[in-house]
Parts: structure tokens; C-alpha cells; sequence
């Protein structure tokens, strides 16, 4: 073997260790910026509440709506005019396998139909999904009419 086979050998190596050290980082950088609130493995049901009484979410439902409210943003209490309960929702009950129940409390509608809410174990101000309108139609298919 000459020095040029050998350089090019040792760079084609080195080319692909560098690869594969690349691709194995790639992992543990967050490229979607969405926040990791509700882990599915975590979830062990999901329930609407309407007038008193919890409606059950189906698999698809529940899975759609932990990507709702992992995509959600939060925003100031100044950016909420009305903070009441304006979506005829109760409350969403998340039950988990360990650890307790977490409890969102829907607020209002936006003009877009994106959901703004709180839950105080997640964060001190409101919340607000980017649906626009999705989650709201998600929600009311839940309940019976």
C-alpha cells in the first residue's frame, strides 16, 4: 500500500466516525421546542368534565391532546381579557399511574378558537394552545350533545 491509499483510508474513517458521532448527538437536541409536560407513558387516563359529570377520552383523543398541551405557550395574565370559564368545560382531569391527577381548568376561547387555560402545577400564569380551533373541537366531541 502507498501513502495515498492510506491517507484516503484514514480520512474515509474518520469522515464516518464523524458521522456517527453526529448522528448519535442529534438525539439530544430539541428540535421541535415543544415542552416535554405530559409524558405519554405517564398517562394512565383522561377525562372532560361537563356539567358535572367526567366524559372519557378514547386513545386518539388522549394522545392528541398531550400534543395540544405540550405545544402550549404560556402567556401573560395582561393577554387575557375575560378569566372566566367561557367553554362550557369544567375541567380536564389527566389521571397518571404514580404521582397525582393533574387538573387544567379552561379559561376562554380566543378569536382563533385556540384554548386558554391554567394549570397551576405546570405554570403560574395561562396558558394557550395553537390549535387554532382543533382542541376546541377535539374537546366538544367529547361530550355528548
Amino acid at each position: 500500500m502507498n501513502n495515498r491509499t492510506l491517507f484516503w483510508m484514514t480520512a474515509f474513517v474518520l469522515v464516518g466516525i464523524s458521522a456517527l458521532l453526529a448522528i448519535n448527538t442529534m438525539k439530544f437536541i430539541d428540535t421541535k421546542g415543544t415542552t416535554n409536560r405530559v409524558p405519554r407513558e405517564t398517562v394512565k387516563g383522561m377525562a372532560v368534565f361537563h356539567d358535572g359529570k367526567p366524559y372519557t377520552l378514547n386513545f386518539a383523543q388522549q394522545n392528541s391532546l398531550i400534543d395540544f398541551l405540550n405545544a402550549a405557550k404560556p402567556i401573560s395574565l395582561e393577554n387575557v381579557p375575560d378569566i372566566k370559564n367561557a367553554t362550557g368545560i369544567e375541567k380536564i382531569v389527566i389521571y397518571h399511574f404514580t404521582g397525582a391527577d393533574t387538573e387544567i381548568f379552561p379559561l376562554s376561547y380566543t378569536e382563533q378558537g385556540n384554548l386558554r387555560f391554567s394549570v397551576p402545577l405546570w405554570h403560574p400564569n395561562t396558558l394557550e394552545d395553537s390549535s387554532n380551533g382543533a382542541l376546541k373541537s377535539l374537546l366538544t366531541s367529547t361530550v355528548d350533545q
